[in-house]
């Protein structure tokens, strides 16, 4: 599994919008985003900077938040 996290960290930092990905907005979380670490799990990060139309600025760096599976972490994603 380490190696999948650090596969899928690897790729968010190169490219946020890479389709192995699968960048998701949180719905009931106003800034958390989530991606795919396999089929079962993701990582739950903040961006650290917006931009002010309120998108994120992908340039900058993440808060890692939670890795937990697909359910759980939509529920608590902090």
């Amino acid at each position: 599994m380490r190696k999948k996290i650090a596969k899928t960290l690897t790729y968010l930092e190169n490219n946020p919008f890479h389709p192995g990905l699968h960048l998701e907005r949180i719905v009931n979380d106003p800034t958390a985003w989530s991606v795919r670490v396999d089929r079962k799990f993701r990582i739950s990060f903040d961006p650290e900077d917006f931009f002010p139309s309120g998108n994120p600025d992908w340039t900058t760096s993440v808060l890692l938040l939670r890795f937990l599976d697909h359910d759980d972490l939509y529920k608590f994603p902090r």
